[in-house]
């Protein structure tokens, strides 16, 4: 299947260490093949802990540098978070279409890699019905089409 993504590869997710959670062996596998590879997160995260002591700016930006060094590391040097608030997405959906079809027409990619926006099929995956991915989902599809 990896021999289907031809680069540029845009890669949009919808949180910090959903590449690393879902397609981060693809993603090495083409970066190794030198196709050109880029992150946009949708999110920083800012909602992505249970401790009361940290406040929502803390941790995103904590997960923002975790997220660029594991681009690094991954070798991907091109990020770019959106700043929309964890687990609100789907009360942001004609803005965030709008976004992502202005960063597609920029961008041009050849392939995009993102989240299933009808996962379905029995899965009991929690992460494959969070509303927050299959929202983005949906809307990467709808941008990528209004793209042509």
């Amino acid at each position: 299947m990896i021999d289907k993504f031809q680069g540029p590869v845009l890669v949009i997710v919808a949180h910090p260490d959903d590449i690393e959670a879902h397609c981060a062996g693809t993603i090495a596998r083409l970066v190794k093949r030198d196709e050109s590879v880029s992150f946009i997160l949708i999110t920083s995260g800012n909602r992505g802990t249970s401790d009361l002591t940290v406040t929502a700016e803390e941790i995103a930006a904590r997960r923002e540098e975790e997220q660029r060094e594991a681009a690094r590391i991954i070798g991907v040097d091109r990020v770019q978070f959106l700043g929309y608030d964890d687990s609100d997405l789907a009360f942001h959906m004609a803005a965030l279409r709008e976004e992502l079809t202005a960063i597609i027409r920029a961008e041009r990619p050849r392939s995009i890699i993102t989240h299933d926006p009808y996962p379905g099929n029995g899965s009991r995956d929690s992460c494959a019905i969070y509303p927050d991915h299959t929202t983005l989902g949906l809307m990467v599809f709808q941008a990528a089409y209004l793209c042509g």
